[in-house]
C-alpha cells in the first residue's frame, strides 16, 4: 500500500458528525495481509466510527485506490462523557453565564417572596422578619404635630399625625409615613416624641437627613420652623 502512514491520508469521523484527530499511524504488511495501526488522541467511545481515505493506493502499476468508507461500531467510553467533554472545553463561557443567571433569578424570586430587603441596625434583613408591634394605649396624652411636605419646592400635602412614641417615614411599604422618592432611603428618619421634645435620628440613610442645611450626626432635638430635608422632599414641622 502506498501513502498508507501518513495522518493526513484519514478522516475518522463519530455518528458522521464529530472529526477525530489521529495521533498515530503503524502500518504492517505481513504476507499479502495489510493493515494499519491507528491511534486517536481522543479515547475510543462506545460508536460508530467511519474512516475515509484519501491519496491511498495498492503497489500495483494501476495504483487503484483502496474502497472506502469504512464503518464500524465499536465498544469504548460512553458516547455521553465525550460530548459533556466537548461542552466543557468550549462552551464553558456560557455555562459560567447560565450560572450567575440562575444565582440571580433563584436570589430574585427569594427576595421578592420575602416581601425585600430592609437595613436595620447596619444589616440587611428580610422584611417578613420585622415584627410589626400594635400599641394599644388608653391614655390620649400625645402631641399633636403638623407637619408640611414640599417634594421638589413645587407640590405640597399636609398631613396631621398624632404621635405615639415614634414613627419612621421613607419609601418603604412598612414605614409609618410611606413618601414615594426615589432619593429617599427605604427607611430614612425617625421622629420620637420624648419628654424633652420631638426628636429626629437619621437611619444610616445613603444621602444623609438635614435640618436647616445641616447634616444630622447624631439624633437631634426639632424645634417649631424647622425644616427636615430627605431625598427630594422638605418637611416643615409647624405645630406641637
Amino acid at each position: 500500500m502506498a501513502n498508507a502512514e501518513d495522518p493526513s491520508n484519514y478522516e475518522i469521523k463519530i455518528s458522521g458528525e464529530t472529526t477525530q484527530n489521529i495521533s498515530s499511524i503503524v502500518y504492517f504488511d505481513d504476507y499479502d495481509n495489510y493493515y494499519a495501526l491507528i491511534s486517536l488522541t481522543e479515547p475510543v467511545y462506545a460508536a460508530k466510527y467511519s474512516i475515509t481515505t484519501y491519496n491511498i493506493t495498492d503497489n500495483s502499476i494501476e495504483q487503484n485506490p483502496i474502497p472506502g468508507p469504512f464503518t464500524k461500531k465499536t465498544e469504548g467510553v460512553w458516547l455521553l462523557l465525550f460530548y459533556l467533554r466537548w461542552v466543557f472545553q468550549n462552551l464553558w463561557w456560557a455555562l459560567i453565564i447560565m450560572a450567575f443567571a440562575a444565582v440571580f433569578f433563584i436570589s430574585y424570586r427569594i427576595i421578592k417572596k420575602r416581601k425585600g430587603l430592609v437595613k436595620m441596625e447596619g444589616k440587611l434583613i428580610f422584611s417578613d422578619r420585622i415584627e410589626k408591634k400594635q400599641v394599644v394605649n388608653l391614655i390620649d396624652n400625645s402631641k399633636k404635630t403638623h407637619l408640611t411636605l414640599h417634594i421638589n419646592g413645587k407640590n405640597s400635602f399636609n398631613t396631621d399625625i398624632r404621635l405615639h412614641g415614634s414613627i419612621i417615614i421613607g419609601r418603604s411599604d412598612i414605614c409609618d409615613i410611606k413618601i414615594n422618592d426615589n432619593k429617599m432611603s427605604r427607611q430614612h428618619f425617625s421622629l420620637e416624641n420624648t419628654e424633652n421634645g420631638l426628636i429626629l435620628s437619621d437611619l444610616q440613610t445613603t444621602n444623609g437627613t438635614f435640618v436647616n442645611g445641616v447634616k444630622v450626626m447624631k439624633p437631634r432635638k426639632i424645634e417649631l420652623g424647622d425644616t427636615i430635608t430627605a431625598g427630594s422632599c422638605d418637611l416643615v414641622f409647624t405645630g406641637g
